[in-house]
């Protein structure tokens, strides 16, 4: 999808289909890197349907979801709207953790070291957090330790 032009016309095709949504929106945001693109006031008409995106919990809707929001991370850093990049990127670590998606769990966090320089007091408390329940999880879930004696703060 290298023509702008036909824009238009694909968003009203892929809304007519729930199953083509986000693999249309995936295009979308695909074309818009390779070609650039503004699509900012596309992103605002499809943004709904790729945070109320119901991926059962099945692979390759999984895959879908978090590409979807991957890419939107990166379309907003090329943009250099680091504060969106962010955000979306802040929101796959958490959503590919807990879907267990370590391909884009490992995409989302080196993007983050990228735009660490970027981000807010707020959004580097917010991955650090994010890190800490991640790690918290696992030495008390996996290992039955105890995570405050284990790191030192008790």
């Amino acid at each position: 999808m290298g023509d702008r032009d036909k824009l238009p016309d694909y968003l009203d095709l892929i809304k007519m289909d729930p199953d083509e949504i986000l693999p249309g929106i995936i295009t979308i945001l695909e074309s818009a890197l390779v070609h650039n693109f503004e699509i900012d006031h596309e992103i605002s008409q499809l943004i709904s349907y790729i945070s109320e995106y119901d991926h059962q919990y099945r692979p390759v809707r999984i895959a879908y979801y978090l590409t979807a929001y991957y890419l939107l991370a990166l379309y907003y850093c090329k943009r250099k709207n680091f504060a969106n990049a962010i955000i979306y990127t802040l929101h796959n670590i958490t959503e590919s953790d807990k879907l267990n998606n370590d391909r884009y769990f490992k995409r989302s966090i080196a993007l983050f070291d990228v735009l660490k320089t970027h981000a807010s007091v707020l959004q580097i408390t917010e991955y650090s957090h994010i890190l800490n329940s991640i790690l918290r999880g696992v030495v008390e879930n996996e290992e039955s330790f105890d995570f405050n004696s284990v790191v030192g703060l008790n």
